[in-house]
C-alpha cells in the first residue's frame, strides 16, 4: 500500500539483557488459512506474549486463544489496501499460540497475510 499502518506499545518489567525469549513467524499467500497459522511460542510464568498480523486487504482482525486485542486498524488506499491486528497475553510458563481471526471487509477471500509471535522475557 501506498500508507503504511503504525503502532507503538511501552512495557515495564522487561529483563534488560535478554528481552527476546522465543519468537515465530509466518507468512501465506493467496486465499489464505484463517487464522494465519503460528506455532507455539516456549514461555516462562509472567512473560508477555505479543503477536502482530497483517493482511494484504482491508478488514479486522479479532483476537483469540485467551489473548487480549491490543489494536485492529485498516487501511484501502488505491492501489493497495491492508489491515493490521495485534494481541497480547500475559503467560503462564506454558507454550502459546498467538491466533488472530481476519474478518475481511472483501468476501471470504483473503489475498495474503503475515504474522510473527514473540516473548517479551519478564525480570525475575
Amino acid at each position: 500500500p501506498s500508507a503504511p499502518l503504525y503502532s507503538h506499545a511501552i512495557f515495564d518489567n522487561v529483563d534488560q539483557m535478554t528481552p527476546i525469549g522465543a519468537s515465530t513467524n509466518a507468512t501465506v499467500v493467496s486465499n489464505t488459512i484463517n487464522p494465519l497459522p503460528l506455532v507455539s511460542v516456549a514461555t516462562s510464568n509472567r512473560d508477555m506474549v505479543i503477536g502482530a498480523i497483517t493482511a494484504g486487504e482491508s478488514g479486522t482482525y479479532t483476537a483469540q486463544n485467551g489473548f487480549t486485542l491490543g489494536l485492529t486498524q485498516s487501511m484501502t488506499n488505491p492501489p493497495g489496501s491492508t489491515a493490521l491486528g495485534i494481541g497480547y497475553k500475559t503467560a503462564n510458563g506454558s507454550g502459546e499460540t498467538v491466533s488472530m481471526l481476519f474478518n475481511t471487509a472483501n468476501g471470504s477471500w483473503i489475498n495474503r497475510q503475515a504474522g510473527l509471535a514473540i516473548v517479551l522475557k519478564v525480570v525475575n
